[in-house]
C-alpha cells in the first residue's frame, strides 16, 4: 500500500461527514457536485447519483480538464481537496467505505503542513460522542 494512502484515507473519512451536513449542491459545467468550504480549505465531493454515466464522452477540452481533476468514471465516488484554492489531494473509491482499491493522488505542494491543519479543524468541528 502506498505510505500515502492511510493518512488520504484518513482525512477522507475526517471531511466526509461534515461536507454530507454542511455541504451544498453546485454545478461546474454540466456535473453536479457537493462543494463546502470552511478555514482555508475547499472540498468538491461527487457520487455515483450527482456523478457522470461511465460512458460519458466530455465535449468540450474545459469537460475533459474537469473531469480528470474529479477521477475515472470507473470509481465513482471522488473527492478533490483544496487548500488555498490550490488542488492538494484527490481521492477516488468505488464503494462507499472503500480502503482497498483507493486511487489517491496529491497535486500541487503535495503532502505538508496541510494534512494536519485540516485533520485538526475537522476535529474541532466534529460532533461531540
Amino acid at each position: 500500500m502506498n505510505a500515502a494512502k492511510p493518512t488520504a484515507i484518513k482525512i477522507r473519512d475526517a471531511v466526509l461527514p461534515w461536507l454530507e451536513d454542511n455541504g451544498r449542491l453546485e454545478q461546474i459545467i454540466d456535473f453536479d457536485i457537493i462543494q463546502g468550504e470552511i478555514g482555508d480549505f475547499t472540498f468538491q465531493y461527487r457520487t455515483p447519483s450527482n456523478g457522470r454515466p461511465a460512458e460519458y464522452k466530455p465535449k468540450t477540452k474545459e469537460e475533459a480538464e474537469f473531469l480528470n481533476r474529479h477521477g475515472p468514471a470507473t470509481l465513482p465516488f471522488a473527492m478533490v481537496i483544496l487548500h488555498q484554492r490550490k488542488r492538494v489531494l484527490m481521492v477516488s473509491w468505488k464503494e462507499r467505505n472503500e480502503h482497498l482499491g483507493t486511487r489517491v493522488t496529491f497535486m500541487g505542494s503535495g503532502r505538508g503542513a496541510w494534512e494536519a491543519e485540516l485533520l485538526s479543524l475537522m476535529a474541532s468541528v466534529a460532533p461531540q460522542q
